[in-house]
């Protein structure tokens, strides 16, 4: 058996070798994952709200804040995707329903 150190709350504890091979050896239990998950996302979503500006998921470019659409389900406020790269997506979606419910919209 191998002593790790807990990364969130630096508690020395002991993994057994299925862990260890699986990975799990930075933390002592799943409350310490998840709480050090919790402040990682809060420091992030400070960190953009700070700056003014935030990195689109989808065109990995920087870029002001106002050119993302606002949103409550994020903790930084905003979307993931930028308002160009957002309407992209709404309109490959559009067309995808639109291409499977053909019959449904077309009058005869």
């Amino acid at each position: 058996m191998t002593k790790f150190k807990c990364k969130n709350c630096s508690k020395s504890f002991v993994r057994n070798v299925g862990d260890i091979n699986r990975g799990r050896t930075k933390y002592c239990s799943r409350d310490c994952y998840l709480d050090n998950k919790k402040k990682n996302s809060t420091i992030r979503a400070n960190r953009v709200q700070r700056l003014g500006r935030k990195q689109c998921q989808q065109c990995a470019t920087t870029k002001s804040t106002s050119e993302f659409y606002k949103s409550k389900q994020t903790k930084d406020g905003y979307s993931s995707y930028c308002g160009q790269c957002k309407m992209v997506a709404n309109k490959i979606s559009d067309n995808k329903r639109l291409n499977k419910n053909r019959d449904m919209w077309w009058i005869r």
